[in-house]
Protein backbone atom coordinates (compact mmCIF):
# COMPACT_ATOMS: atom_id res chain seq x y z
CA UNK A 1 0.00 0.00 0.00
CA UNK A 2 2.95 2.38 0.37
CA UNK A 3 3.06 3.06 -3.38
CA UNK A 4 -0.64 3.88 -3.25
CA UNK A 5 -0.27 6.34 -0.37
CA UNK A 6 2.32 8.33 -2.24
CA UNK A 7 0.48 8.86 -5.52
CA UNK A 8 -2.11 11.41 -4.41
CA UNK A 9 -2.04 15.00 -3.23
CA UNK A 10 -4.54 17.69 -2.27
CA UNK A 11 -4.35 20.81 -4.40
CA UNK A 12 -6.89 23.65 -4.19
CA UNK A 13 -9.41 21.40 -2.49
CA UNK A 14 -9.01 18.71 -5.16
CA UNK A 15 -7.81 15.12 -4.85
CA UNK A 16 -5.13 14.66 -7.52
CA UNK A 17 -3.82 11.17 -8.25
CA UNK A 18 -0.70 11.16 -10.40
CA UNK A 19 1.11 8.09 -11.67
CA UNK A 20 4.84 7.75 -10.91
CA UNK A 21 7.11 7.09 -13.87
CA UNK A 22 7.60 3.46 -12.88
CA UNK A 23 3.95 2.78 -13.69
CA UNK A 24 4.14 2.45 -17.48
CA UNK A 25 0.58 1.36 -18.12
CA UNK A 26 -1.93 3.80 -19.59
CA UNK A 27 -4.76 3.87 -17.07
CA UNK A 28 -5.66 3.60 -13.43
CA UNK A 29 -8.92 2.52 -11.90
CA UNK A 30 -9.97 3.79 -8.51
CA UNK A 31 -11.87 0.89 -7.03
CA UNK A 32 -12.96 2.50 -3.77
CA UNK A 33 -12.06 5.99 -2.62
CA UNK A 34 -13.36 7.05 0.80
CA UNK A 35 -13.19 10.75 1.61
CA UNK A 36 -13.95 12.05 5.07
CA UNK A 37 -14.97 15.73 5.19
CA UNK A 38 -15.43 17.86 8.28
CA UNK A 39 -19.19 17.97 7.78
CA UNK A 40 -19.51 14.18 7.59
CA UNK A 41 -18.57 11.12 5.59
CA UNK A 42 -18.83 11.07 1.82
CA UNK A 43 -18.07 7.98 -0.28
CA UNK A 44 -16.81 8.46 -3.81
CA UNK A 45 -16.35 5.79 -6.47
CA UNK A 46 -14.82 7.01 -9.73
CA UNK A 47 -13.00 5.60 -12.72
CA UNK A 48 -10.40 7.50 -14.69
CA UNK A 49 -8.72 6.53 -17.96
CA UNK A 50 -6.39 9.54 -18.00
CA UNK A 51 -4.29 8.76 -14.95
CA UNK A 52 -5.63 11.74 -12.93
CA UNK A 53 -8.76 11.82 -10.76
CA UNK A 54 -10.08 15.15 -9.45
CA UNK A 55 -12.90 15.47 -6.92
CA UNK A 56 -13.87 18.93 -5.65
CA UNK A 57 -14.52 19.14 -1.93
CA UNK A 58 -14.82 22.10 0.40
CA UNK A 59 -12.67 20.98 3.31
CA UNK A 60 -10.71 17.90 4.31
CA UNK A 61 -9.93 16.16 7.54
CA UNK A 62 -8.29 13.07 6.03
CA UNK A 63 -8.18 10.98 2.88
CA UNK A 64 -8.09 7.20 2.78
CA UNK A 65 -7.54 5.44 -0.54
CA UNK A 66 -8.86 1.93 0.01
CA UNK A 67 -7.84 0.35 -3.27
CA UNK A 68 -6.35 1.58 -6.52
CA UNK A 69 -5.74 -0.76 -9.44
CA UNK A 70 -2.20 -0.02 -10.59
CA UNK A 71 -0.95 -3.03 -12.57
CA UNK A 72 2.83 -3.36 -12.56
CA UNK A 73 2.70 -4.12 -16.27
CA UNK A 74 3.86 -2.97 -19.68
CA UNK A 75 0.28 -2.74 -20.76
CA UNK A 76 -2.86 -4.31 -19.38
CA UNK A 77 -1.60 -7.73 -20.38
CA UNK A 78 2.06 -7.93 -19.23
CA UNK A 79 3.25 -8.48 -15.68
CA UNK A 80 6.78 -7.83 -14.43
CA UNK A 81 8.18 -10.61 -12.24
CA UNK A 82 11.48 -10.12 -10.42
CA UNK A 83 13.48 -13.36 -10.39
CA UNK A 84 16.25 -14.07 -7.92
CA UNK A 85 19.18 -16.41 -8.64
CA UNK A 86 19.59 -15.39 -12.28
CA UNK A 87 23.35 -15.24 -12.77
CA UNK A 88 24.38 -11.59 -13.11
CA UNK A 89 27.88 -11.36 -14.51
CA UNK A 90 29.62 -9.36 -17.18
CA UNK A 91 28.71 -11.65 -20.06
CA UNK A 92 25.92 -14.06 -19.53
CA UNK A 93 23.15 -15.93 -21.29
CA UNK A 94 19.61 -16.64 -20.22
CA UNK A 95 17.24 -19.03 -21.96
CA UNK A 96 13.72 -20.29 -21.21
CA UNK A 97 11.56 -23.28 -22.16
CA UNK A 98 8.18 -24.56 -20.97
CA UNK A 99 7.33 -28.22 -20.50
CA UNK A 100 3.60 -27.49 -20.32
CA UNK A 101 1.31 -24.54 -19.73
CA UNK A 102 2.28 -24.24 -16.07
CA UNK A 103 5.81 -25.61 -15.75
CA UNK A 104 8.77 -23.79 -17.22
CA UNK A 105 12.54 -23.62 -16.72
CA UNK A 106 14.99 -20.74 -16.96
CA UNK A 107 18.63 -21.63 -17.51
CA UNK A 108 20.92 -18.72 -16.64
CA UNK A 109 24.67 -18.87 -17.21
CA UNK A 110 27.48 -16.41 -16.68
CA UNK A 111 31.23 -16.03 -16.96
CA UNK A 112 33.40 -14.88 -14.12
CA UNK A 113 33.89 -11.11 -14.52
CA UNK A 114 37.67 -11.60 -14.41
CA UNK A 115 37.59 -13.86 -17.48
CA UNK A 116 38.62 -12.27 -20.75
CA UNK A 117 38.05 -15.18 -23.13
CA UNK A 118 35.08 -17.34 -24.04
CA UNK A 119 35.96 -20.56 -22.32
CA UNK A 120 33.80 -22.69 -20.07
CA UNK A 121 36.07 -22.97 -17.07
CA UNK A 122 34.87 -21.12 -14.00
CA UNK A 123 31.29 -20.72 -15.22
CA UNK A 124 28.01 -21.38 -13.50
CA UNK A 125 24.51 -22.29 -14.64
CA UNK A 126 21.48 -21.83 -12.42
CA UNK A 127 18.19 -23.55 -13.17
CA UNK A 128 14.97 -21.91 -12.00
CA UNK A 129 11.52 -23.45 -12.28
CA UNK A 130 7.96 -22.17 -12.26
CA UNK A 131 4.82 -24.22 -11.74
CA UNK A 132 2.35 -21.33 -12.05
CA UNK A 133 2.92 -20.10 -15.63
CA UNK A 134 5.78 -17.80 -14.63
CA UNK A 135 4.22 -15.93 -11.74
CA UNK A 136 6.92 -17.18 -9.33
CA UNK A 137 10.31 -18.77 -10.00
CA UNK A 138 12.32 -20.91 -7.60
CA UNK A 139 15.95 -21.98 -7.73
CA UNK A 140 16.08 -25.77 -8.19
CA UNK A 141 19.57 -26.73 -9.34
CA UNK A 142 23.02 -25.50 -10.30
CA UNK A 143 25.72 -26.84 -12.66
CA UNK A 144 29.28 -25.57 -11.96
CA UNK A 145 31.67 -25.22 -14.91
CA UNK A 146 28.75 -25.59 -17.33
CA UNK A 147 27.67 -22.79 -19.66
CA UNK A 148 24.20 -22.97 -21.26
CA UNK A 149 23.52 -21.20 -24.53
CA UNK A 150 20.02 -22.59 -25.15
CA UNK A 151 17.46 -24.71 -23.37
CA UNK A 152 14.76 -26.53 -25.37
CA UNK A 153 12.00 -29.01 -24.61
CA UNK A 154 9.97 -31.27 -26.88
CA UNK A 155 7.56 -34.05 -25.88
CA UNK A 156 9.32 -35.75 -23.01
CA UNK A 157 12.92 -34.67 -23.61
CA UNK A 158 14.71 -31.49 -22.63
CA UNK A 159 18.18 -30.26 -23.54
CA UNK A 160 20.39 -27.58 -22.05
CA UNK A 161 23.15 -27.09 -24.63
CA UNK A 162 26.41 -25.20 -24.25
CA UNK A 163 29.87 -26.11 -23.03
CA UNK A 164 31.68 -27.88 -20.21
CA UNK A 165 35.44 -27.64 -19.57
CA UNK A 166 36.26 -26.27 -23.03
CA UNK A 167 34.20 -28.88 -24.89
CA UNK A 168 30.65 -28.71 -26.17
CA UNK A 169 28.17 -30.39 -23.86
CA UNK A 170 24.47 -31.10 -23.43
CA UNK A 171 22.57 -31.74 -20.22
CA UNK A 172 19.61 -34.00 -21.03
CA UNK A 173 16.52 -34.39 -18.85
CA UNK A 174 12.99 -35.71 -19.21
CA UNK A 175 10.30 -33.98 -17.16
CA UNK A 176 12.51 -33.28 -14.15
CA UNK A 177 15.49 -30.94 -14.39
CA UNK A 178 16.89 -32.47 -11.20
CA UNK A 179 17.44 -35.75 -13.08
CA UNK A 180 19.57 -34.27 -15.87
CA UNK A 181 22.67 -36.00 -17.23
CA UNK A 182 25.72 -34.33 -18.78
CA UNK A 183 27.23 -35.46 -22.10
CA UNK A 184 30.28 -33.92 -23.77
CA UNK A 185 30.84 -33.83 -27.54
CA UNK A 186 34.63 -33.99 -28.02
CA UNK A 187 34.51 -32.89 -31.69
CA UNK A 188 32.91 -29.54 -30.81
CA UNK A 189 34.01 -26.64 -28.62
CA UNK A 190 30.69 -24.94 -27.81
CA UNK A 191 27.03 -25.23 -28.84
CA UNK A 192 25.24 -21.93 -29.48
CA UNK A 193 21.77 -23.25 -30.33
CA UNK A 194 19.99 -26.59 -30.53
CA UNK A 195 16.86 -28.06 -32.11
CA UNK A 196 15.39 -31.29 -30.74
CA UNK A 197 14.25 -33.58 -33.54
CA UNK A 198 13.46 -36.60 -31.36
CA UNK A 199 15.00 -38.50 -28.44
CA UNK A 200 18.00 -39.57 -30.51
CA UNK A 201 18.60 -36.71 -32.97
CA UNK A 202 19.52 -33.04 -32.51
CA UNK A 203 20.56 -30.23 -34.86
CA UNK A 204 23.02 -27.69 -33.45
CA UNK A 205 24.70 -24.44 -34.32
CA UNK A 206 28.17 -24.93 -32.84
CA UNK A 207 31.83 -23.99 -32.88
CA UNK A 208 34.26 -26.69 -33.93
CA UNK A 209 37.71 -27.09 -32.38
CA UNK A 210 39.10 -24.49 -34.81
CA UNK A 211 36.48 -21.91 -33.75
CA UNK A 212 34.59 -22.23 -37.04
CA UNK A 213 30.81 -22.04 -36.82
CA UNK A 214 28.99 -25.02 -38.26
CA UNK A 215 25.50 -26.49 -38.44
CA UNK A 216 25.68 -30.18 -37.49
CA UNK A 217 23.47 -33.18 -36.86
CA UNK A 218 24.04 -35.07 -33.60
CA UNK A 219 23.05 -38.61 -32.72
CA UNK A 220 22.40 -39.83 -29.18
CA UNK A 221 23.11 -43.56 -29.02
CA UNK A 222 24.07 -45.76 -26.06
CA UNK A 223 24.72 -42.85 -23.69
CA UNK A 224 26.98 -41.08 -26.17
CA UNK A 225 26.38 -37.99 -28.30
CA UNK A 226 28.44 -37.64 -31.47
CA UNK A 227 28.46 -35.61 -34.69
CA UNK A 228 26.82 -37.69 -37.42
CA UNK A 229 26.79 -35.12 -40.21
CA UNK A 230 27.97 -31.60 -41.04
CA UNK A 231 25.05 -29.76 -42.63
CA UNK A 232 26.96 -26.53 -43.24
CA UNK A 233 30.53 -25.47 -42.46
CA UNK A 234 29.96 -21.82 -43.39
CA UNK A 235 27.76 -20.65 -40.53
CA UNK A 236 28.54 -17.51 -38.53
CA UNK A 237 28.27 -16.36 -34.92
CA UNK A 238 24.95 -14.63 -35.68
CA UNK A 239 23.38 -17.59 -37.45
CA UNK A 240 19.99 -18.91 -36.34
CA UNK A 241 18.73 -22.42 -37.03
CA UNK A 242 15.17 -23.71 -37.47
CA UNK A 243 14.95 -27.44 -38.14
CA UNK A 244 11.74 -29.48 -38.14
CA UNK A 245 13.20 -32.90 -39.00
CA UNK A 246 16.64 -34.41 -39.21
CA UNK A 247 16.84 -33.44 -42.87
CA UNK A 248 14.58 -30.40 -43.29
CA UNK A 249 15.40 -26.97 -41.94
CA UNK A 250 16.68 -23.42 -42.36
CA UNK A 251 19.81 -21.54 -41.32
CA UNK A 252 21.17 -18.06 -41.99
CA UNK A 253 24.73 -17.25 -43.04
CA UNK A 254 26.14 -13.90 -44.15
CA UNK A 255 22.65 -12.35 -44.31
CA UNK A 256 21.32 -15.16 -46.50
CA UNK A 257 18.74 -17.83 -45.63
CA UNK A 258 19.47 -21.38 -46.76
CA UNK A 259 17.08 -24.33 -46.89
CA UNK A 260 17.79 -28.04 -47.02
CA UNK A 261 15.53 -31.07 -47.32
CA UNK A 262 18.23 -33.75 -47.23
CA UNK A 263 20.34 -32.88 -44.22
CA UNK A 264 22.74 -30.63 -46.07
CA UNK A 265 23.48 -32.86 -49.06
CA UNK A 266 21.98 -30.06 -51.15
CA UNK A 267 21.33 -26.52 -49.92
CA UNK A 268 19.27 -23.79 -51.59
CA UNK A 269 19.53 -20.07 -50.98
CA UNK A 270 15.98 -18.75 -50.55
CA UNK A 271 16.56 -15.12 -49.43
CA UNK A 272 19.33 -12.53 -49.22
CA UNK A 273 19.90 -9.18 -47.51
CA UNK A 274 18.39 -10.70 -44.38
CA UNK A 275 18.81 -8.95 -41.02
CA UNK A 276 16.74 -11.39 -38.98
CA UNK A 277 14.27 -14.20 -39.59
CA UNK A 278 11.98 -16.67 -37.84
CA UNK A 279 10.16 -19.86 -38.90
CA UNK A 280 7.20 -21.04 -36.81
CA UNK A 281 6.76 -24.29 -38.75
CA UNK A 282 8.32 -26.11 -41.68
CA UNK A 283 6.76 -23.87 -44.36
CA UNK A 284 5.84 -20.55 -42.68
CA UNK A 285 8.35 -17.87 -41.76
CA UNK A 286 9.27 -14.19 -41.95
CA UNK A 287 12.41 -12.14 -42.42
CA UNK A 288 13.47 -8.49 -42.25
CA UNK A 289 15.18 -7.32 -45.42
CA UNK A 290 16.27 -4.10 -47.11
CA UNK A 291 14.55 -0.87 -46.05
CA UNK A 292 13.40 -2.66 -42.89
CA UNK A 293 10.76 -4.53 -44.90
CA UNK A 294 9.15 -7.69 -43.51
CA UNK A 295 8.52 -10.54 -45.95
CA UNK A 296 6.56 -13.72 -45.29
CA UNK A 297 6.55 -17.16 -46.89
CA UNK A 298 4.04 -19.98 -46.55
CA UNK A 299 5.70 -22.32 -49.07
CA UNK A 300 9.17 -23.14 -47.74
CA UNK A 301 10.71 -19.89 -48.98
CA UNK A 302 9.92 -20.53 -52.64
CA UNK A 303 8.08 -17.21 -52.70
CA UNK A 304 8.11 -14.29 -50.28
CA UNK A 305 5.33 -11.71 -49.95
CA UNK A 306 6.01 -8.18 -48.71
CA UNK A 307 3.98 -7.48 -45.54
CA UNK A 308 5.02 -4.16 -44.01
CA UNK A 309 8.01 -2.06 -42.92
CA UNK A 310 9.30 -1.60 -39.39
CA UNK A 311 11.70 0.72 -37.61
CA UNK A 312 14.90 -1.09 -36.59
CA UNK A 313 16.28 1.49 -34.18
CA UNK A 314 18.01 -0.87 -31.80
CA UNK A 315 21.48 -2.33 -31.73
CA UNK A 316 19.85 -5.75 -31.38
CA UNK A 317 16.60 -6.65 -33.09
CA UNK A 318 14.84 -9.97 -32.66
CA UNK A 319 11.85 -11.37 -34.51
CA UNK A 320 9.55 -14.00 -33.04
CA UNK A 321 6.25 -15.39 -34.29
CA UNK A 322 3.56 -16.56 -31.86
CA UNK A 323 1.22 -17.75 -34.63
CA UNK A 324 1.32 -18.13 -38.40
CA UNK A 325 -0.06 -14.62 -38.87
CA UNK A 326 1.43 -12.59 -36.02
CA UNK A 327 4.99 -11.45 -35.34
CA UNK A 328 6.77 -9.49 -32.61
CA UNK A 329 9.83 -7.32 -33.11
CA UNK A 330 12.02 -6.69 -30.04
CA UNK A 331 14.45 -3.76 -30.41
CA UNK A 332 17.10 -3.01 -27.80
CA UNK A 333 19.20 0.14 -27.62
CA UNK A 334 21.93 -1.30 -25.47
CA UNK A 335 24.32 1.60 -24.96
CA UNK A 336 22.43 4.77 -25.83
CA UNK A 337 19.55 4.52 -23.37
CA UNK A 338 17.72 2.23 -20.99
CA UNK A 339 15.07 1.51 -23.59
CA UNK A 340 13.52 -1.43 -25.35
CA UNK A 341 10.73 -1.30 -27.92
CA UNK A 342 8.26 -4.10 -28.65
CA UNK A 343 6.10 -4.03 -31.80
CA UNK A 344 3.34 -6.46 -32.72
CA UNK A 345 2.08 -6.99 -36.28
CA UNK A 346 -0.96 -8.99 -37.42
CA UNK A 347 -0.59 -9.85 -41.09
CA UNK A 348 -4.27 -10.74 -41.53
CA UNK A 349 -5.72 -7.49 -40.22
CA UNK A 350 -2.70 -5.15 -40.69
CA UNK A 351 -3.10 -4.32 -37.00
CA UNK A 352 0.01 -3.00 -35.25
CA UNK A 353 0.60 -2.35 -31.57
CA UNK A 354 3.74 -0.94 -29.94
CA UNK A 355 4.88 -0.44 -26.37
CA UNK A 356 8.16 0.57 -24.76
CA UNK A 357 10.07 -0.75 -21.78
CA UNK A 358 12.27 1.28 -19.48
CA UNK A 359 15.03 -0.94 -18.12
CA UNK A 360 17.17 -0.62 -14.99
CA UNK A 361 20.27 -1.72 -16.91
CA UNK A 362 21.13 -1.79 -20.62
CA UNK A 363 20.43 -5.38 -21.52
CA UNK A 364 19.23 -7.79 -24.16
CA UNK A 365 15.79 -9.36 -23.86
CA UNK A 366 15.07 -12.98 -24.82
CA UNK A 367 11.50 -13.46 -26.18
CA UNK A 368 9.70 -16.81 -25.93
CA UNK A 369 6.13 -17.92 -26.63
CA UNK A 370 4.71 -21.18 -25.37
CA UNK A 371 1.42 -20.55 -27.19
CA UNK A 372 -0.18 -17.64 -29.07
CA UNK A 373 -1.56 -16.30 -25.77
CA UNK A 374 1.25 -17.21 -23.35
CA UNK A 375 4.61 -15.48 -23.75
CA UNK A 376 7.68 -14.26 -21.89
CA UNK A 377 10.34 -11.55 -22.25
CA UNK A 378 13.34 -12.67 -20.19
CA UNK A 379 15.94 -10.07 -19.21
CA UNK A 380 19.51 -10.83 -18.22
CA UNK A 381 19.37 -9.05 -14.89
CA UNK A 382 16.62 -10.87 -13.04
CA UNK A 383 13.37 -9.70 -14.62
CA UNK A 384 10.76 -11.60 -16.60
CA UNK A 385 7.78 -10.00 -18.32
CA UNK A 386 4.87 -12.46 -18.40
CA UNK A 387 1.65 -12.57 -20.39
CA UNK A 388 -0.97 -15.30 -20.43
CA UNK A 389 -3.68 -13.49 -22.37
CA UNK A 390 -4.00 -12.21 -25.93
CA UNK A 391 -0.27 -12.43 -26.58
CA UNK A 392 0.34 -9.47 -24.30
CA UNK A 393 -1.60 -6.99 -26.41
CA UNK A 394 -3.63 -4.32 -24.64
CA UNK A 395 -7.34 -5.10 -24.63
CA UNK A 396 -9.14 -1.80 -25.22
CA UNK A 397 -12.75 -1.10 -24.42
CA UNK A 398 -13.49 -1.28 -28.13
CA UNK A 399 -11.89 -4.71 -28.57
CA UNK A 400 -13.05 -6.38 -25.33
CA UNK A 401 -16.52 -7.54 -24.53
CA UNK A 402 -17.56 -8.68 -21.07
CA UNK A 403 -18.28 -12.35 -20.54
CA UNK A 404 -22.04 -12.76 -20.55
CA UNK A 405 -23.48 -14.76 -17.68
CA UNK A 406 -20.34 -15.44 -15.67
CA UNK A 407 -20.47 -14.25 -12.06
CA UNK A 408 -18.97 -14.64 -8.61
CA UNK A 409 -20.89 -16.74 -6.12
CA UNK A 410 -19.60 -14.31 -3.48
CA UNK A 411 -16.91 -11.65 -3.37
CA UNK A 412 -16.00 -12.21 0.28
CA UNK A 413 -13.49 -15.06 0.06
CA UNK A 414 -12.33 -17.55 2.64
CA UNK A 415 -10.43 -20.34 0.89
CA UNK A 416 -11.97 -20.48 -2.59
CA UNK A 417 -12.93 -18.12 -5.37
CA UNK A 418 -16.24 -19.56 -6.59
CA UNK A 419 -17.53 -18.87 -10.11
CA UNK A 420 -20.86 -19.52 -11.76
CA UNK A 421 -20.37 -20.68 -15.38
CA UNK A 422 -23.30 -20.35 -17.80
CA UNK A 423 -24.20 -23.32 -20.00
CA UNK A 424 -22.82 -21.71 -23.16
CA UNK A 425 -19.32 -21.51 -21.66
CA UNK A 426 -19.14 -25.10 -20.51
CA UNK A 427 -16.40 -27.26 -22.04
CA UNK A 428 -14.27 -24.18 -22.68
CA UNK A 429 -11.40 -22.83 -20.58
CA UNK A 430 -11.30 -19.72 -18.43
CA UNK A 431 -8.04 -17.91 -17.70
CA UNK A 432 -8.13 -16.22 -14.30
CA UNK A 433 -5.65 -13.60 -13.03
CA UNK A 434 -5.72 -12.02 -9.57
CA UNK A 435 -4.02 -8.67 -8.81
CA UNK A 436 -3.36 -7.07 -5.46
CA UNK A 437 -3.86 -3.35 -4.79
CA UNK A 438 -0.38 -2.49 -6.07
CA UNK A 439 -1.11 -4.21 -9.39
CA UNK A 440 1.15 -7.19 -8.72
CA UNK A 441 -0.13 -10.45 -10.18
CA UNK A 442 -0.60 -12.93 -7.34
CA UNK A 443 -2.29 -15.79 -9.19
CA UNK A 444 -2.69 -16.97 -12.77
CA UNK A 445 -4.61 -20.15 -13.48
CA UNK A 446 -6.51 -21.89 -16.26
CA UNK A 447 -9.86 -23.26 -15.13
CA UNK A 448 -11.75 -26.02 -16.99
CA UNK A 449 -15.48 -25.43 -17.31
CA UNK A 450 -17.05 -28.85 -16.93
CA UNK A 451 -20.11 -27.73 -14.98
CA UNK A 452 -21.94 -24.59 -13.92
CA UNK A 453 -19.63 -24.09 -10.96
CA UNK A 454 -15.87 -23.80 -10.61
CA UNK A 455 -13.54 -23.09 -7.69
CA UNK A 456 -10.02 -21.67 -7.39
CA UNK A 457 -8.03 -22.19 -4.22
CA UNK A 458 -6.99 -18.84 -2.72
CA UNK A 459 -6.21 -20.06 0.80
CA UNK A 460 -2.58 -18.93 0.51
CA UNK A 461 -3.47 -15.31 -0.29
CA UNK A 462 -3.12 -12.70 2.39
CA UNK A 463 -6.17 -10.85 3.64
CA UNK A 464 -7.00 -7.80 1.55
CA UNK A 465 -8.63 -6.46 -1.59
CA UNK A 466 -7.93 -8.05 -4.98
CA UNK A 467 -9.03 -7.66 -8.57
CA UNK A 468 -10.02 -10.79 -10.47
CA UNK A 469 -9.81 -10.69 -14.26
CA UNK A 470 -11.43 -13.61 -16.10
CA UNK A 471 -10.69 -14.20 -19.78
CA UNK A 472 -12.46 -16.35 -22.37
CA UNK A 473 -11.17 -15.98 -25.93
CA UNK A 474 -11.29 -12.22 -26.64
CA UNK A 475 -13.68 -11.38 -23.79
CA UNK A 476 -12.97 -10.52 -20.19
CA UNK A 477 -14.79 -9.69 -16.98
CA UNK A 478 -13.40 -7.90 -13.93
CA UNK A 479 -14.52 -8.34 -10.32
CA UNK A 480 -13.44 -6.79 -7.04
CA UNK A 481 -12.99 -9.41 -4.29
CA UNK A 482 -12.06 -9.30 -0.62
CA UNK A 483 -10.04 -12.05 1.07
CA UNK A 484 -10.71 -12.23 4.79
Amino acid sequence: MEAIRNIYSVENKQIVINLPEKFTHKSLEVIDLSVYALEGNERVTKKSKTGVLRKKLRTFASILIISVMLPNTLSAQWTLVNVEDIVCRDRNKTSIAFLNENTGIIASSGLNPTDTEWHTNDTLTNYLQTDDSGLTWNFVASSPNFFVSAIKYKTGIGTAAGGYQNKAAIEIFSDNILERQLFQIPALKLIDDIEIIDNEHFIVLAQDLNDNYIVASLNFVQNEIFVSKIISNSATENSRIFFFSENQGYFITNNKIFYTTDGGESVSQIAENVFDYYFINENTGVYVGLNNSIFKTVNFGNYWNYQTSINLHGERNTLIMNSENTVYQISNILTHSLHCSVKFINFDTNETESFDLTLDEPEWMYPYFYSPNQGYLVCLYGRVYVTTNNGGLPLTNESVSSISGISLIENMLHEHLKLYIPNELQFSELRVSLFDVSGRTVLMQTVPCNSNYSEINVANLKSGIYIAKIFVNESESTFKIIKD
